[in-house]
């Protein structure tokens, strides 16, 4: 298992946990201790208390579930975002809600424009993390391959269109070098996609989705070079052969 989904699980259980200790002693409720005593008897803090345990719990379980479902469909990014999201609305909804545990009519004024304002700052917040989250699950996607005669094509972020005739020769390798700096890419755990400079080699574009490998090598006729792969190591080596077979046929006429 990825640490990444030990460390979600981690931190999914310590929230849980934190509710149920909130609940028990409700001085660890952050800004409580500080409130005077008329503002502390205005306060329900026994339910606002049991609001905390509740969604604390809500989070937890949230995660969880949500770290499970990213590693079955092997949404890489998703692994990312299942903690930041929870988290985050959690606090937000909280700070709203705990405007309305106040008892005293002193402590309801204006309420309901900063719980607005509130909300509206909350939905903003979580519509940008939402862009955020598709735009770095279409950076992360794997590549579609288009191969002919002609032309080999990798859709996507950092895709390609090089015509058969600029492949200068085609390899696979368990290994490549070391990467020493990202140009202008984008890297995501074992995702590397963009400009890297590899040691001995230079710059170099990669596209890759497969930190284990194989890694396919393109080498083209102006000295550059593409290093591709996917998730399933069996794909990037059908690749490999394809390639080989149209650049034989290639070379045939």
């Amino acid at each position: 298992m990825k640490s990444i989904y030990i460390i979600n699980f981690i931190l999914a259980i310590f929230i849980i946990a934190i509710g149920y200790l909130v609940k028990k002693n409700p001085n660890l409720i952050a800004g409580y201790n500080t409130l005077n005593k008329n503002d502390k008897e205005n306060f329900n803090v026994d339910l606002y208390s049991q609001l905390i345990k509740k969604t604390l719990l809500l989070t937890g379980s949230t995660i969880i579930v949500a770290t499970l479902f990213c590693r079955i469909i092997s949404w890489n990014i998703g692994e990312l975002f299942v903690t930041v999201i929870p988290i985050t609305i959690a606090p937000l909804y909280l700070a709203i809600r705990s405007k309305k545990y106040y008892i005293s009519d002193y402590k309801r004024s204006n309420i309901k424009n900063v719980s607005n304002n509130n909300i509206i700052i909350s939905l903003i917040f979580v519509f940008t993390l939402l862009i955020t989250g598709f735009a770095l699950h279409y950076a992360s996607k794997e590549p579609n391959i288009i191969l002919d005669n002609k032309s080999l094509i990798a859709t996507g972020m950092y895709g390609f269109d090089i015509p058969i005739k600029d492949i200068k020769a085609v390899d696979i390798t368990d290994k490549i070098s070391k990467i020493e700096i990202r140009t202008n890419g984008l890297g995501l755990g074992h995702i590397m996609k963009g400009y890297f400079k590899l040691k001995g080699i230079g710059i170099c574009k990669l596209l890759l989705h497969n930190s284990d490998g194989p890694y396919l090598k393109i080498s083209l006729i102006n000295d550059k070079t593409i290093f591709l792969n996917f998730e399933n190591s069996h794909k990037t080596r059908t690749l490999y052969k394809d390639i080989l077979k149209v650049l034989k046929n290639a070379n045939q006429f």
